[in-house]
């Protein structure tokens, strides 16, 4: 079976300005990933694109400000563990939500 997690392709010599080909992924990292990425400090740009509906791939666009220090990929990693941060608070609180419900739920069948 061949490997399913996504791959990241460089597109540009300029770390200051790159194109990023995130295969095996859609919309759903997409648009998330540039709205995170466009958030942080020294970001001028960030959009991304699917060329043809098919395609199970993105390119996301980053320019930096002018003589900033941080890079692209830079801003890209960190981007990245922000979402993975977040995921995993939503995950935790939908566990914690679904554990209280069934004490709730445990306490209400004992009470009739």
């Amino acid at each position: 079976m061949a490997d399913q997690s996504p791959q990241l392709l460089v597109e540009g010599a300029d770390p200051t300005c790159s194109t990023f080909i995130i295969h095996r992924e859609d919309h759903t990292l997409g648009n998330v990933l540039r709205y995170v990425v466009g958030k942080q400090g020294g970001v001028e740009m960030c959009g991304y694109s699917i060329h043809h509906p098919s395609d199970d791939k993105f390119h996301l666009r980053i320019q930096m400000e002018q003589n900033h220090p941080k890079k692209c990929k830079e801003a890209l990693m960190e981007s990245l563990q922000t979402i993975d941060g977040i995921c995993d608070h939503m995950i935790d609180t939908f566990n914690a939500t679904v554990e209280e419900k069934k004490r709730v739920g445990k306490k209400k069948r004992h009470k009739k």
